[in-house]
């Protein structure tokens, strides 16, 4: 008896430890590019706006969702994709590997708990998904707009795909996660990360990418010091770095971010640019 029990806490153990699997609801047989899109071997779930009037040499402006660690959807990009529709624009809310939108659209691939995910696989998959809707809708210029996690990945690709992103606004980035570990109680300082680091692909970062950081003032997630190291070494690459933060905000983004004069101004420069 006690050695079956050992057997059945092993496995039990086993299966905890191991990367949280999706069963995707979406396939790529279905890939249009305009409800889901085929990146690598992933096919992710999308929300489109105004897709359908995009004129070519337009902007696309991609929507990317943090670990929403709390559970649920992740789609609340929803709520303020459409305002950014217009003339040549329209608007995309990615739904990442392993994550769920509202109506239950389940993007192939893991997200590894909701936790450290933002993996090579993972994030070249994303490029390639940007790429394939980039292409397909034949813009000129690609805006993507991220949020913790979803900015650790676009903060990744500019380096990592040089040229594919034409500018990046990324709030509440782990744009440094050496540094941000170093912050965090030794158990977790043991782990090893599995997510690459925006910090580490900087020196192939184009000059003329357009590059923007929003922080929460009382951040106590990705703390604008995690920022720091990530904005000198932009700098120093002469990449012009725009940056805000927002008083008395936290880690995670409401509609009330888009109500600042600064944010939204930084916004529309980043749109329009």
């Amino acid at each position: 008896m006690k050695q079956f029990a050992s057997l059945l806490i092993g496995l039990l153990m086993g299966f905890s430890s191991s990367p949280a699997m999706s069963q995707s609801t979406v396939t790529c047989d279905s890939a249009d590019n305009i409800t889901v899109v085929a990146g690598g071997s992933d096919c992710l779930a999308l929300l489109s706006f105004g897709t359908d009037e995009l004129r070519p040499n337009g902007t696309l402006i991609v929507f990317l969702h943090g670990d929403v660690s709390s559970g649920g959807p992740s789609d609340a990009f929803r709520r303020i994709a459409p305002n950014y529709v217009g003339a040549g624009r329209a608007a995309v809310v990615l739904i990442r590997q392993g994550y769920f939108d509202d109506g239950n659209r389940l993007s192939t691939g893991s997200n590894y708990g909701r936790n450290d995910n933002a993996t090579p696989d993972n994030i070249d998959n994303i490029g390639a998904a940007l790429a394939k809707l980039k292409a397909h809708h034949r813009v000129a210029r690609l805006v993507v707009i991220g949020h913790s996690r979803g900015s650790n990945i676009a903060g990744v690709l500019l380096g990592r795909r040089p040229g594919l992103i034409d500018a990046a606004v990324l709030f509440s980035c782990p744009c440094d996660l050496a540094t941000r570990q170093k912050s965090q109680s030794a158990k977790q300082r043991a782990i090893a990360l599995r997510s690459l680091s925006p910090l580490d692909f900087v020196s192939t970062i184009p000059a003329n990418t357009w590059v923007a950081t929003i922080t929460g003032e009382k951040d106590d997630n990705t703390s604008w010091q995690f920022l720091k190291k990530w904005h000198e070494a932009l700098k120093d690459r002469q990449v012009p770095i725009r940056d805000v933060i927002l008083p008395n905000e936290l880690h995670n983004w409401s509609t009330r971010w888009f109500t600042y004069p600064d944010f939204r101004a930084l916004l529309d420069e980043a749109i329009g640019g």
